[in-house]
């Protein structure tokens, strides 16, 4: 039995195989260890179900590695088909498919090419973190993918759109108090949850230069260019390579992207100007940046300005010193005023 040949529902498959049989259309995914563990994360999402009969993959169309490389090839190579046209060429092969195995089998390419979320809603909670995406069936993939991606709403001027050299991941949650959450769909990078305070992180950079060099294979990513672009110097810029500090948030989480090329030499100089897609969200995050500190910890970490970091604790120093020295005035006194009593009632 060939790679091609083994079933996609088989918990027996060596995930390896069939990471390198599916990946093979677009690039060479089989020596990225990370894209390997969300290609096996993925497959085995398709038993999920208390029982056989809930599992995804019952209804699904493909069943092979062979099935999937078929579906996979004809999204990549009909960039300006719709879902039902595009299901209509698959009925040619999956005579006996039903619409909801199709949409299922398309999805799950989709899921795999391109690390996004696309998912019928009575499975959008396999995956918490990633937001759930339907292909309408009137547009084509790239038209539905470009609405994900709107461009930024706000304009910033020369002055407004620098960033400081404290706009890391490691200041935003030692500091601000953000949580670090990782997201498997690159629609959620940058995505904060203001109420839980988690800041959502596509870590798969490796992928990211994957899907940009994909033109040369004549496959045309749906993602534009500029996002994908964006996404890696949003990543250079969050999580420098030259700070120890981040080296250490990373290793912690037990993630290795941040010793993967290649590095933006612009990394430490980026202004939100450089940011078309991300901006907004960019934006989002130097507002909890600017916001005071919340808590003694905090204010205890943030050292963005020294004058005003020593200017505070030395205020607190003396107001804590007049404090003690009132309370010891005023033990005194109480002394006194009794000692005072006893001198005279001495045979109280």
């Amino acid at each position: 039995m060939n790679g091609s040949d083994i079933e996609l529902t088989s918990p027996l498959a060596p995930n390896g195989l069939i990471v390198k049989t599916v990946a093979s259309n677009a690039f060479d995914g089989s020596q990225d260890m990370a894209y390997t563990k969300y290609c096996a994360e993925e497959l085995s999402l398709l038993r999920k179900g208390i029982a056989q009969e809930t599992w995804q993959s019952q209804a699904m169309a493909v069943k092979t590695c062979s099935d999937l490389n078929t579906v996979m090839r004809l999204i990549q190579q009909s960039p300006n088909l719709s879902r039902p046209e595009i299901r209509r060429e698959l009925s040619n092969t999956f005579a006996t498919a039903t619409v909801t195995g199709l949409n299922s089998s398309i999805n799950l390419a989709l899921r795999l090419w391109l690390m996004m979320n696309f998912q019928d809603t009575r499975f959008e909670t396999l995956r918490h973190q990633a937001s759930c995406i339907e292909w309408n069936e009137s547009s084509t993939l790239h038209a539905r993918v470009a609405e994900l991606f709107p461009k930024a709403r706000w304009d910033v001027s020369a002055a407004t759109s620098r960033l400081t050299p404290h706009f890391t991941a490691v200041f935003l949650t030692q500091v601000c108090g953000l949580q670090i959450g990782w997201t498997t769909s690159i629609c959620d990078h940058l995505r904060l949850d203001r109420y839980s305070g988690t800041l959502m992180i596509f870590p798969y950079k490796s992928h990211l230069s994957h899907l940009l060099a994909s033109d040369q294979v004549n496959v045309k990513c749906p993602i534009p260019p500029d996002v994908l672009r964006e996404t890696l110097l949003s990543l250079d810029l969050l999580f420098p390579i030259w700070d120890h500090a981040t080296s250490r948030l990373l290793e912690d989480h037990k993630q290795s992207f941040h010793d993967i090329g290649p590095f933006s030499a612009q990394s430490s100089t980026l202004t939100l100007g450089d940011f078309d897609y991300w901006r907004d969200r960019l934006l989002e995050l130097r507002e909890v940046l600017d916001a005071p500190p919340v808590s003694w910890a905090q204010l205890y970490r943030d050292r963005r300005n020294p004058q005003q970091f020593w200017t505070f604790w030395i205020a607190l120093f003396i107001l804590a010193l007049t404090l003690l020295s009132s309370i010891a005035s005023f033990v005194q006194a109480w002394a006194s005023v009794k000692a005072l009593k006893m001198a005279q009632h001495p045979n109280a």
